[in-house]
């Protein structure tokens, strides 16, 4: 499902889950939006990760859940469920090992674990994110 535009606000897409779209019968996608916090401009859930990504089963990832705040910057929280918290563990040592690199890059970042989940948070300022869309050739 996609829900795009303007229009889009958590009322519109819980009328559309409750009005009998096929996700309301998926529990994973259930618990998986019950994670987003209503005031994200941006938000996402895939319960299919491993149809997504070609890299998702070596690292064991089942599905994935984030929302950003991009009012100025970009604040936001990816939470990647795993098959099992042993994985998650892994994972989040991991990306602690690597977060120096990150560092230079976000102005917070943060990599932790919660059971199966590895919950990713960043955030960067306007500069720093303008630094890295015109590094992606995204802004001219």
């Amino acid at each position: 499902m996609f829900v795009i535009g303007s229009a889009v606000t958590e009322d519109r897409v819980a009328r559309i889950l409750e009005g009998g779209a096929p996700l309301r019968g998926v529990a994973t996608f259930q618990d998986l939006y019950s994670l987003l916090p209503g005031n994200q401009a941006l938000w996402f859930v895939a319960t299919d990760a491993p149809r997504l990504f070609d890299q998702a089963n070596a690292i064991g990832l089942v599905a994935l859940v984030g929302a950003a705040d991009i009012s100025n910057g970009l604040a936001g929280t990816i939470r990647l469920r795993l098959a099992t918290p042993d994985m998650a563990t892994g994972v989040v040592a991991m990306a602690q090992a690597q977060s120096a690199t990150a560092k230079q890059i976000f102005e917070d970042f943060d990599v932790t674990g919660e059971g199966a989940d590895v919950i990713v948070r960043i955030a960067m300022t306007q500069s720093q994110l303008d630094a890295v869309l015109m590094m992606l050739g995204l802004v001219i």
